[in-house]
């Protein structure tokens, strides 16, 4: 049986495709125990761990939140093509450094 706390993982997931505990908690003590809790789900194959502290929800924990709560995971085209925030490279040209994420590019020389 699945408890409370997984279906508010569950929902939120299949709102936003990927998040942290902090952002899916609503105190400090809850964050840890959502934290423990999406840890136990990628080790069921319902959620991917893409860095120490970020989770995305799998095609397998799409179909459990359907099956289980009726929940229709809709999840925007551009979630699918980020895998980590550790995919920002930086370029430097004409002496002018920037940030890609594939998304957005950010320049930083006026950055202090």
């Amino acid at each position: 049986m699945v408890d409370d706390i997984e279906k508010h993982i569950f929902t939120f997931f299949t709102d936003t495709g990927y998040g942290t505990p902090k952002q899916i908690s609503e105190d400090r003590l809850r964050e840890n125990i959502v934290r423990l809790r999406c840890r136990h789900l990628v080790s069921d194959g319902l959620l991917e761990q893409t860095t120490s502290d970020l989770f995305r929800i799998t095609d397998e924990g799409k179909q459990f939140a359907t099956s289980t709560y009726g929940l229709d995971p809709v999840q925007p085209e551009f979630f699918d093509s980020i895998s980590t925030m550790g995919d920002l490279e930086p370029e430097i040209s004409n002496g002018k450094t920037s940030v890609t994420s594939g998304i957005i590019n950010i320049d930083t020389t006026s950055i202090n």
